[in-house]
């Protein structure tokens, strides 16, 4: 049985958010012989070598000691925003995992001395069986995100107004209904105000047939790969982190 080192600021238990979620699933396509121990802001209290393998995926609120620990060690990171861009922990890492060409494209922009051969694009995994791309779509636009300013749903608004289409905005609303509009809508629509690497919510509407409607704030996957992407990414992800 071998032991792996789980570091974030995220909830991954319980947490509702695209980040958690992805964390989530990824730790239950692990191998089975893998024993995971979570680690919170706070939790790293002292030598890490007592772990076989260490994957950070979140490291706001982590102290400068916690941080320069995490450092002496070998150590992935998988990096779902980018709160941190430019810190020197990207360059610390034996192995980077971003989630898109263009989070990649962003990252070393931020951080010219990241070593690229280090760089693993992986976007995560959800189960893709469930997604039907529907021919039988309605000309709106769904707008499914949390209610924060720099979601841009003013940006969606102007949007739809400049192309006289109808725009369907949900928030905190259950998953299995936000995933039931995206079968009936013809566009999905994120037009972020900062830089979104790989929204999760994207790669569901492409999965559901949907026009993207996005700026060159957000990340994604060209459509015709996603699937693909996405089923291979549990096997892609730890035959990389397990063999820093």
């Amino acid at each position: 049985m071998s032991r792996l080192a789980w570091i974030t600021h995220r909830d991954v238990i319980g947490g509702d958010g695209g980040a958690e979620a992805s964390d989530r699933e990824m730790l239950n396509a692990r191998p089975v012989d893998l024993e995971v121990t979570l680690v919170s802001p706070g939790g790293i209290t002292g030598d890490l070598t007592e772990f076989d393998h260490i994957v950070a995926t979140g490291l706001y609120g982590f102290s400068a000691r916690e941080l320069n620990e995490l450092a002496r060690m070998n150590f992935s990171f998988w990096v779902h925003d980018m709160q941190l861009s430019g810190h020197w922990i990207y360059e610390a890492a034996n192995n980077l995992v971003l989630l898109t060409p263009q989070h990649q494209e962003w990252e070393l922009m931020a951080n010219p001395l990241i070593r690229k051969h280090k760089i693993h694009l992986n976007p995560g995994y959800f189960p893709t069986e469930y997604f039907i791309d529907s021919a039988d779509k309605e000309p709106v636009a769904l707008w499914a995100h949390r209610p924060e300013a720099h979601k841009g749903l003013d940006l969606a608004e102007e949007w739809a107004r400049d192309k006289g289409v109808p725009l369907d905005v949900m928030t905190g609303r259950p998953r299995h209904e936000v995933l039931a509009a995206m079968v009936k809508a013809q566009y999905f629509i994120l037009l972020s105000h900062i830089k979104d690497p790989g929204p999760r919510t994207i790669m569901e509407a492409q999965l559901s047939g949907c026009e993207i409607i996005v700026n060159e704030n957000v990340g994604y996957w060209p459509a015709d790969s996603v699937r693909n992407t996405i089923n291979t990414s549990p096997e892609r992800f730890w035959e990389r982190v397990l063999n820093v």
